[in-house]
């Protein structure tokens, strides 16, 4: 089954409480994992002292991360991460996660990149936003011996979704999925139609939020929709034998009886 991610990153702004109730939300609207974001503000901190009080007032703690975590259990819904710099990824080992997400703003990053492949994860979902061909060979070089997924995006909020390069389904290699940054979803259904296995979609909550990425987000009732006919395309390509269905019988019953009549006549 594809994996419907919902990107939460920071859209809680720094508030325990929304968060548990984003992941709630997003359970209720099909979601099959919620994901955050973990940094240490002074390390991703790039001189600009505005972005600097974001990051601060969004931080969540390790015992925050851990009640999510919980919560994503109680409702049944997946807890995945991205993490940022090397206390993020000891922070995640510390708590026994399998699983780590690589940033867009990290897929270049080699000391990032050589530090997090020694680390005990078995999964890494790869960003490749902002990334060229020789940076994908790396990236795939690096982490094969591990359960790669390489996730198509464009760092951009929001994002043109005619800029996305989904691949050819003959020429995939690698798992592939799709971090959508535009303020629609038909990249999502696209994607899917090449044979993703991975859509990350920002949630929130309301547009009425100050924050970096609820603008490029949806909201509840519309990303229920998006998985909607996420699964509807899933069906279709798992369809693999043409045959008459249940629902077709009335109509092939009629249908034979009135050829017979015709011929009769």
């Amino acid at each position: 089954m594809i994996e419907i991610v919902a990107e939460i990153g920071v859209n809680h702004n720094g508030n325990l409480r929304t968060a548990m109730k984003l992941i709630s939300s997003a359970a209720e609207a099909g979601a099959s994992t919620c994901k955050f974001q973990v940094f240490s503000p002074a390390l991703s901190f790039d001189g600009d002292v505005q972005l600097l009080k974001t990051l601060q007032a969004t931080q969540l703690g390790p015992k925050d991360l851990e009640d999510l975590r919980d919560e994503c259990s109680r409702v049944g819904v997946a807890f995945l991460c991205s993490a940022f710099d090397r206390p993020s990824i000891d922070l995640l080992v510390q708590m026994g996660e399998t699983r780590v997400k690589v940033p867009s703003s990290r897929s270049t990053v080699a000391p990032y990149l050589e530090y997090l492949v020694n680390q005990p994860f078995f999964s890494v979902i790869f960003a490749t936003g902002a990334c060229d061909y020789d940076d994908l060979i790396n990236a795939r070089c690096v982490f094969q011996s591990r359960h790669y997924v390489e996730v198509e995006c464009v760092s951009a909020y929001p994002c043109d979704p005619r800029s996305f390069v989904l691949p050819n389904t003959r020429s995939v290699v690698w798992p592939f999925g799709l971090s959508d940054h535009s303020s629609s979803w038909e990249a999502c259904i696209a994607a899917v139609a090449r044979g993703a296995c991975y859509i990350e979609k920002h949630f929130t909550l309301s547009y009425d939020q100050e924050g970096p990425d609820h603008k490029a987000s949806l909201l509840p009732a519309t990303f229920k929709e998006m998985v909607g006919e996420i699964r509807n395309v899933e069906a279709m390509l798992l369809n693999m034998r043409k045959k008459p269905l249940e629902v077709e019988l009335g109509t092939m019953m009629r249908n034979r009886r009135h050829d017979t009549i015709q011929y009769r006549g």
